[in-house]
């Protein structure tokens, strides 16, 4: 054998194993790109559901009248002269309504998008199970119950399945702690 063929046939094989090696690395680093991205876009959808809540939060702040805190008014206080709405108010507390029910819809989406499940892991139950008990403190209040009767069938259908079921159950679970099905991440 010539020393060129042995170098030719030993050259030829290092080749080979840092061919099938870069591809093995190249595999890890495509892969920790796609969990990257995944985690930035999960991310962002949260930011944009928390500028959301935050908007309305502002609204909220600004019109105190309208009971839109997390804490509903008691009886007393909504039928105290402070806190009688007349037209205006009415309607002003319909539109923050409104803005509340499209918040919940986003939330609704994101976290029944299987990326941004994956994402947060774990996490994503502790946070859905948040927005559930904020959907059931609003559903219990009758201003909130009529706007959702009536731009409810507006809404991406999960949604309006999941505000139903948690209307129906609402007689059966005083405290809101109930997880319809209809609402389930998984």
């Amino acid at each position: 054998m010539k020393p060129f063929e042995w170098w030719k046939d030993r050259l030829e094989a290092i080749s080979f194993v840092c061919i099938i090696l870069g591809a093995i690395v190249a595999y890890f680093e495509w892969n920790d790109k796609k969990t990257e991205d995944r985690v930035t876009a999960a991310h962002k959808a949260y930011d944009d559901v928390d500028a959301r809540f935050v908007d309305f939060l502002h609204a909220c702040a600004d019109h105190p009248e309208i009971d839109c805190n997390s804490r509903s008014l008691d009886a007393a206080q909504l039928q105290s002269a402070e806190f009688k709405l007349g037209p205006l108010e009415k309607e002003r507390q319909r539109v923050v309504y409104t803005m509340l029910i499209d918040l919940f819809e986003v939330a609704y989406q994101r976290y029944h998008d299987p990326v941004f499940l994956k994402a947060l892991g774990a996490d994503a139950d502790d946070q859905w199970s948040g927005w559930l008990k904020y959907y059931n403190k609003f559903m219990i209040r009758p201003a909130f119950k009529r706007v959702w009767d009536e731009v409810g069938d507006e809404y991406v259908g999960g949604l309006q399945k999941c505000i139903n079921a948690i209307v129906r159950d609402l007689p059966a679970a005083p405290n809101h702690q109930a997880t319809p099905k209809e609402c389930a991440l998984r």
